[in-house]
Parts: structure tokens; sequence; C-alpha cells
């Protein structure tokens, strides 16, 4: 399932706020594309007609597997429904998207799927958001109501044949007139359909030929009937009901005058009561206010405000610098505005105060700012939502934890956490700076175990926060309950840095939890070896200061006696009783001894031998105690357990993982040995399919992989995945483990289930020397996987330039696909500069184009990427270029909005004047429509021509910034002497194209020019 956007294309965070979103979703046997597109004239219109009519939305298709959605039953649409929700969200990710409206348009059978979709958003918190911001739908000849069988059944096995054999009987039967399913959804969709404006259409012409000739979905099925319906008749068949050959076609336009109804409803004003009476004037004050307040400055912000400007000055959002501060969540500004009077109750043109947008963007510290000034907490924006609901929905738990119990450092929720417990656990790092510093108490405990903020920290893995932690005075060997420091919980998981810290801090190495284990032991179980070197080093250095400290070596706990231990072990109780680690206490006692070889070992067995013998142990056919002494590294133990107690070697745990596959992967030579030497299986597979050398290839344990190429396992063998020891090896880049394999026999060639090599996987990963190593080895450097990516397009795509220059040098394909793009076309469009000089520098061609005639300057300027542009522009690429359509980097770079690269590229000589293709639009056309007056304003101060007029409408930049709706582009041409009465070829001046719904205010300002300018026209006539 794909939801891609179709305009605009390259946005960026610098890119002008978009009006609305519209969705377009196909139906059986359909295509995000074809489905739209006229089979005769190809007119795409999603793309080629509805941004010129609709300019300022987004327009998006949703793509999906017909046979999977439509194989089997109307059950399926729910998860093509939810697929379509999560699409949606995580594409209205910011603040801006979330609000944005929603309008879909769904042809035929996506329209069930439209329907399932928004009954389930009510419902699902997750989802909520895109049903309250759906606005209208637009429904073409979908069968609400089903269809006769004979009828749609045999059409739609004639329409379905290129995608399955035939409809499967569970839809005929869904489908069919009042069916079951039908009416389910029907009843569910009652609730919803009041909220939306709806247009239906229905088809009027039959769809087929001859026999199969028919109307798929009649009048009856395609309308919803209910009160404020727009239904609408379409003089086409099925297919032409969602297909135009041109902006004339009569169906197009009644969709379009539906679709222009649906979005005038957004231009609504708020309640009068909510406005402010000093909203922003024209003089553009209220811009260098907002923007000092968005970008943190608090220098310029209070000279703003001592040269007068309004702290409660609106932007044309109704946004005021209160606002920006919150949703960037500058608290420092936040505190200024405030100290300044800044009103924090006003709310913008979505019912949002400035505690809104700091709940919404899960600003903590400005949250807490605001609540400690009183401000109201059950304000409720347009969509009725209060900051606390805001919050909760984009799951900021830290700043619902400061809503619901107050901003104090020591409020503790309901289960007694203060919120220093919730910003650790969260990872907030800025969140416990300022928590600390407010003088949270970092050695406070919670829960039963007794944990504290520290053990949180080193748990995760969160480096930065444990040194906080420790600087603000957490206790470095503090236990919980269970008698786990911080150092066993990092050690545990295998987090390096944590453990360096802690050390390098002082941390006990020796302690030992409620189970005699100490953080080496716990490192050694997880397999951690990196961890398990550091500490074992601590350890040594410790044990050296002793030693020079006290004159004589500690004395550790394996060297006590036997009696010592017998005794200390019978007195504390049952000694069958399994232990929480599930083993019998005596096993306990044996695995956690010491590792010591000749006679101290011996002498411990031999003491400790009875205990095994009495208590039980472990049984021959248990695997589970055998284990975990594996991961303890205990090789006494081992030994007594498959020596003297007869572990089955064979024997598996549910993952089917043999005792052989542990030791592996914890790397322990000798204990597999003991393994191999007893004739355990090196070829056998767990559940996955992975053998003991795939476990240790992929932890790097060079010397245990030695030992099971040598006993004969498989060095080829593929796990589920298809993937072999050699790609384990290559994706965590063991150099060493790969040079063995190579040099062992193992296939260079091998391709997983993905048709990756080891070179794809490598390469993906920037491991430069494994690359070189593979190449040696003769691997085809062009192979191409799965998704027809080479190892130069995956290096490229995540910006190993070192790898792509290797690889480039070394005369790889540098085209990424049938599509024209070359590897240079995709580092421009990622942005990595590094990977774009190198490859230029390889000698890839700077100017090859695409099918699409788009260099590596166009791509990198309509992405925003100025970095790339820089290198491009400093290794002389053409910046005059055009593309298929006409189009320049320059055009590309101002339709985008990019100020930055819009001023390089006319630094650097662009032509300004170029007009592009058909159109014949110049560079100062797209910027206007941009609606970023900065951009407008960097082309007129290089020579742009204010009234250049586009070729084919004669239309100047000043028809196209009213189209467009951005008051503050119109304002700063009138500032440059643009003319108001000036006309397009068919007459209309710019306040005709000002006419859109909710341009009212620009409509009438720019009448008011007209009027002035002819008045002045008169006076100069007449002298």
């Amino acid at each position: 399932m794909v939801l891609e956007v179709l305009h605009p294309v390259g946005l960026t965070k610098e890119s002008p706020a978009l009006l609305a979103d519209i969705i377009a979703i196909h139906g059986l046997n359909g295509d995000r594309k074809d489905t739209w597109t006229h089979p005769t004239t190809g007119a795409f219109w999603l793309k080629d007609f509805l941004p010129l009519d609709v300019p300022g939305v987004r327009i998006m298709t949703f793509g999906y597997n017909a046979t999977a959605a439509f194989g089997n039953s109307i059950s399926d649409f729910k998860d093509h429904a939810i697929d379509l929700l999560g699409s949606l969200v995580d594409k209205r990710q910011k603040d801006d998207e979330v609000q944005r409206p929603l309008v879909f348009i769904a042809h035929s059978l996506g329209g069930i799927i439209v329907k399932q979709a928004l009954t389930s958003a009510r419902i699902d918190p997750k989802y909520r958001s895109i049903h309250e911001h759906t606005v209208g739908i637009i429904f073409l000849g979908t069968p609400h109501q089903g269809s006769k069988v004979a009828a749609y059944g045999g059409v739609l096995a004639k329409l379905a044949t290129s995608v399955m054999n035939k409809p499967g009987p569970s839809l005929v039967g869904a489908l069919e007139r009042n069916s079951a399913e039908l009416l389910q959804l029907a009843s569910s969709f009652k609730f919803e359909i009041n909220n939306f404006m709806v247009a239906s259409f229905y088809e009027r012409r039959p769809t087929g030929k001859g026999r199969l000739s028919t109307v798929v979905v009649d009048k009856y099925s395609a309308l919803l009937e209910f009160e404020g319906e727009d239904q609408v008749p379409a003089d086409t068949d099925h297919r032409g009901i969602c297909r135009f050959a041109d902006r004339d076609d009569a169906t197009y336009d009644k969709l379009f005058c539906r679709l222009q109804r649906m979005l005038g409803t957004l231009t609504s004003s708020r309640p009068q009561s909510l406005r402010n009476p000093q909203r922003a004037s024209n003089d553009f004050e209220w811009a260098y206010l907002h923007r000092a307040a968005q970008d943190g400055d608090p220098t310029e912000l209070r000279r703003l405000l001592r040269e007068g400007s309004n702290v409660n000055a609106e932007g044309q959002d109704g946004m005021t610098p209160l606002h920006h501060a919150a949703v960037a969540g500058h608290d420092t500004i936040t505190f200024i505005l405030l100290n300044k009077d800044a009103t924090v109750e006003l709310q913008d043109d979505f019912g949002r105060t400035a505690l809104h947008c700091a709940a919404e963007n899960g600003q903590v510290a400005v949250v807490r700012e605001l609540i400690m000034r009183n401000v109201k907490t059950h304000t409720k924006n347009r969509s009725g939502k209060t900051a606390l609901d805001c919050a909760r929905e984009r799951q900021h738990e830290a700043v619902v934890w400061l809503l619901e119990n107050g901003p104090e450092v020591t409020a503790k929720d309901r289960d007694g956490n203060t919120m220093l417990f919730w910003a650790v656990e969260r990872g907030h790092a800025a969140v416990v700076k300022l928590l600390a510093e407010k003088g949270a108490k970092v050695t406070e405990r919670s829960g039963k175990l007794g944990t504290t903020v520290l053990h949180l920290a080193a748990d995760q893995g969160n480096k930065a926060i444990a040194q906080l932690l420790l600087e603000h005075g957490a206790q470095i060997d503090a236990q919980d309950n269970n008698k786990t420091t911080a150092l066993h919980s990092a050690a545990k998981n295998g987090h390096l840095s944590i453990v360096r810290l802690l050390t390098e801090e002082g941390a006990e190495t020796n302690i030992e939890d409620s189970l005699g284990r100490t953080a080496l032991n716990l490192a050694t179980m997880s397999g951690h070896d990196s961890v398990v070197r550091l500490l074992k080093t601590s350890q040594r250095q410790f044990n050296l200061k002793t030693q020079n400290t006290t004159g004589g070596r500690r004395l550790d706990r394996a060297s006590t006696t036997s009696g010592t231990i017998i005794g200390r072990s019978s007195s504390s109780g049952d000694m069958s009783r399994p232990s929480s680690g599930g083993l019998s206490r005596a096993s306990t006692l044996v695995a956690t001894s010491d590792t010591r070889r000749g006679s101290d070992k011996e002498a411990l067995l031999s003491a400790n031998k009875h205990l095994l013998s009495k208590y039980g142990g472990v049984t021959p056919t248990s695997s589970k105690e055998l284990f975990e002494a594996i991961k303890a590294g205990k090789y006494d133990v081992v030994e007594e357990l498959v020596y003297d107690r007869e572990a089955d070697l064979a024997a598996t745990d549910e993952h089917g993982v043999t005792a052989l596959h542990v030791a592996s992967q914890c790397g322990d030579r000798e204990i597999a040995s003991i393994f191999l030497n007893e004739n355990a299986d090196a070829k056998a597979k767990d559940k996955n399919g992975a053998t003991p050398l795939h476990m240790a290839s992929r932890y790097g344990h060079e010397s245990v992989c030695h030992l099971l190429i040598n006993s004969s396992a498989d060095i080829d063998a593929a796990d589920r995945s298809g993937e072999a020891a050699l790609h384990m090896a290559s994706r965590n880049g063991h150099e060493s483990m790969v040079q063995l394999l190579l040099e062992s026999g193992a296939n260079s060639k091998a391709k997983t289930l993905e048709n990756q090599t080891a070179l794809h996987i490598a390469s993906q990963r920037g491991h430069e020397s494994i690359v070189k190593m593979l190449f040696e080895y003769g691997v085809n450097l062009d192979a191409r996987d799965r998704k027809g990516m080479t190892a130069l397009v995956l290096a490229v795509s995540n910006g190993h330039e070192l790898v792509a220059q290797f690889l480039v040098t070394n005369k790889a394909d540098t085209d990424a696909d049938k599509n024209g793009e070359t590897a240079l076309h995709i580092a421009a469009n990622a942005g990595h500069e590094k990977v774009v000089r190198c490859l230029i520098e390889s000698g890839i061609d700077i100017n090859r184009r695409n099918n699409n005639g788009l260099t590596a300057l166009h791509i990198a300027s309509a992405q925003g990427r100025e970095s790339v542009v820089r290198v491009l522009l400093e290794m002389r690429a053409d910046l005059e270029l055009e593309s298929r359509l006409g189009l320049t980097a320059l055009h590309l770079a101002a339709d985008q909005g990019h100020e930055a690269i819009t001023r390089l590229l006319v630094t650097n000589k662009a032509n300004t004047e170029t007009h592009c293709g058909d159109i014949g639009a110049a560079p100062l056309h797209y910027a206007a429509m941009s609606k970023n007056p900065a951009v407008v304003a960097v082309l007129l101060d290089n020579g742009a021509a204010l009234e250049s007029q586009c070729k084919n409408n004669k239309a100047t930049a000043l028809h196209y910034a009213a189209m467009s709706g951005s008051e503050a582009t119109v304002m700063l041409l009138l500032e440059r002497g643009a003319d108001p009465t000036a006309k397009s070829q068919n007459g209309k001046t710019a306040s005709h194209w000002a006419g859109r719904p909710g341009h009212e205010g620009l409509k009438q300002l720019l009448k008011e020019k007209e009027k002035v300018k002819k008045r002045e026209g008169k006076k100069a006539f007449w002298g």
C-alpha cells in the first residue's frame, strides 16, 4: 500500500503552509495513477489539472493491492482502511498538518474503504484527528447498496481479469444488492455522514460491449439518500467517471465545483470573541516579531518590543508571537513575552491557545511556564479539544503528566512516581535537566522494586541522562530490592557507553545481585562481548589497585573453603526449591561458582557434587540449566552437566535453539569444544533456520567460527530469510570474520530471498573494508536486489561516500533504475553533499538527465538541499539546462519557496527570465505561487521583470500571487510597483484571480488598488 504525494513535491520546513489535503482512492482493478488517467489524452488530472484549479492544497493518491482487498470478502476492507488511516497519520505529523482539513475522492469500491476508514477513525484515538478534520467526500460510482449479482458479478469478472482469475464468491455475495456486509457498514456510516459534505456521482452510460454491457453501479446503489447529499449525474460510464480528457470535461467541471464548495467551508472565521482586535496590519511589522519568536532570538525580540511592536500581533493565521514560541519550545522567549503582558488566552484561527501549541508539540518547559502563570487549561480549540486532549492524542506523556498533576517537581502521579521518573523513562534529556535544576530528587526510589532513576537510564542505555543524573548527585552503586545496581542493568542490556561511564565514575564491579550475579556474569550470559572485555579490564585494574593499597590480593568468593560454601548454602533453606531463574538452588550455587581450572576447580566440584546429587540439580532431558551455565561462562559446571549428568546436547528450547547455538552466540570456544567433542550437531538449525555458525558470525566470534568450520559446519547454510553466515558478518562489520569465511570457501555471490548479496548489505551499512574484500573475491558490483537496487545505490542512499567512491572507481554501473536516475540523482535527492562531491570527482556526468530531463541540480533545488546545490555549483553544474517541461533549477527552487537556494542560483547568474515550456512561466510566476514573499524579493532584486507575462495566458506575477491567496506576496509586488489593472489574456485583473473562497479580503484590497490606479491615470491624462 502506498500513499503518494502528487503535488506539491519536495516540501520542506520552509515551504508555505497548505490549505487542505485531497486524497484519491481507486477501486477494484485500479491503480493510483491509471485509475485517474485518460486513456486517449494521457491526462492525469489529479496532477495535471487539479493543482492549477485548486492551488495551495496537497494532493495524494492511495494505492493498494486490489487482489488482496477484494479476492475474498468485504471484511478485507477494514485492513486497507486501517492502512489508509495509518498512512495519513504518518503524512500528517506536524502541527499544521494534523489540523489541515481533508477531502476524499473515491472511485467505485474505494468509496467503501473511505467509509470504513472514517467509521474506524471515530472510535480509535490514534486516528480520530482524521475523522475530525475531514470536511468532504466525493464518491464516484461507489456501490453503497451493492448491485445485481448477474450484472455486477459478470462485469466485475471481466474487469478484474488482470488482477485475479475471477472474483471470489464471497465478494460477489458481499456486493449483492442489500448484502449483510454492506448494510452493516451503511448502518455504521449513518452516524458519520452528517459530519461531512458529501457529493455522490452516478454513471448514466453502460460499461462494456455486447452481452456484458451494463451500468455497473446504478443510481440506486450510488446514492446514500440522506438529507444534504449532493446527487450528481455523470453522462459517462464506470471508467469514465474518474478519467477526464481535459479541463473542459463536463464531469470534471462538476467535480471541481463540488470540491470548491467543500474547500470554501474552510474559510469560516473564528468566533469574533476569540479574535484579537489589534490584528496585524499589512506593514509586515508582525513578521519580524514572529520570526524572532520562532527563532528563539531574545535580543531581537527585546529590541522589537522596545521599539513598540505589539506583543500580541497576529499573523495571517491568527498566531501571536507567544503561539510561535510555544510551538518551537522556546521557554526563554515565552518568559519574556509573558513578562511583557502577552495575552495567554488568545486563540489562533484553529482556536488554539499557546498552551494548545506547546502541548501538541510536547514542549514541556513552555507548558510548565504557562501553567505556573495560571493559564486556563480547559479552553477548547475549534475541534473541541483541550490542551490535555492534544497532548494525549500526540502521546506527549510528559506534558500529559504536567497537565494532570501540576508543575511542581515534587508532585506525584497516582502510581507515586514523580515527573522525573516519567522523563527518564521516555528519554527526555532536556526535561531531566530542567527538573534536576529545579530541585527534583535524583536519589528518589519508585515502585515495589525500589528502582532509582539511574537504574532506568542505565537500563535504556541513555548516556546523556545517566551523565546528568550523576552530575546532580545520583548514587552510582544504589541497589534496588533485588540488589541490582545501574551497572547490572547496563551490562545485561549491552549498553557499552553506560558501562564505561559508570566504571569511569567509580562504580563497584563486584557487587552481586540477589542471585549472586555480578555485572560481568550478566554481560557474559547475554553475549555482550565488548561489555565483557571492558568489565574484565576494569576488574583487573581494581585488583591491581587493591593489591597495591592492601599488600595482598583480595580473596574472591570462589577461593573460600568448601565447608564455608556448603554451610552458608545449607542454612539458607530448601536446596531443591527452584530459584527465580528456574534452576534448583543447588544448581544456582554451582552455576555461580568461579570459573577456575586445575586443583581449585576439582576441589570445588568435589565439595559440591553431593548437593547436585541429593537435590536434583538438572535432569538429563532438560536444557534450561545447561543454557544458563553456558551464558554464565561456567566451564566446570558445563562439564559436570555434560559428563556426569548426561545433559542432552540435541535438546532445544521453544525457539529450536541447541546448547551449541548458545555457546556460539556467547563466543565461548572452550564450551563449544566440549559439545563438538560430544558430537553435537554443527549443522543444527533453530526455528528461524539459523545454525551455530550463523550465531558466531552475527556476533563476530571468530575463534568459534573457525572451530565450527573445522567441524564440518555448512558454511553456506541459509536461514529462513536466505541469509548465510557471510551476510550476517558483513552486516555487522566483522571484518576478520568475513575474511575467515571467504578464505574457508564461503560463496561471495550467495543471495538472500531479497536477492541481496553480502556486497549489498556491506554497502548499505557503509563497511568499506568489507566491500573491498568482497570485490577481491569477484562479487558482481552491478547485481540488483529484488527492489532493483545495486550496491552503489544502497551506499549512496545512506550517505556512505567512501564506499560509493570505491564502487564508482571500480566501474560500478552508476545508473540507478529504468527511469534514467543515476547514483548522482539519488545522492542529490537525499542531500548527501559529500557523496555528491565524491561521485563527481569519480567521473560521473554532473549534468546527466533522467527520463524527465532532470539533472542533480534540478532535484537538489526542488528538494531544498542547499549544501548539495552549493557543491554542484562549485563543480560547474549547468544552471540553464531545462527539463522536459522546460523547467530550470531556478524555476523549481522558486516554485518550492526555497529562498536560500534561489539566492544561490541568481548569485551564480541563473537566468531569471527563462519562460518554461507550453505554460511559458518565468521563475517569478512560480515564486508568486509559492506564498513566500522572500523568494519574490530575491528575484526582483536580481533583475526579474515585475510585469513579465506568462506566455500562454498573459498573466503577471500579481495574478498568480492573488490566485495563491498570499496577501504578503501581493503587498510586496504592489510596493514594488506591480500594476493592479494589468489584464490576463481573458481580460481579467488580479482581483478576479483572487476570487477563490476565502480570499474575499484580498480581492477587495486589489479592487481598491485598481480604483486608485485608475484615478491616478485619469489625473495624469487631464494634466
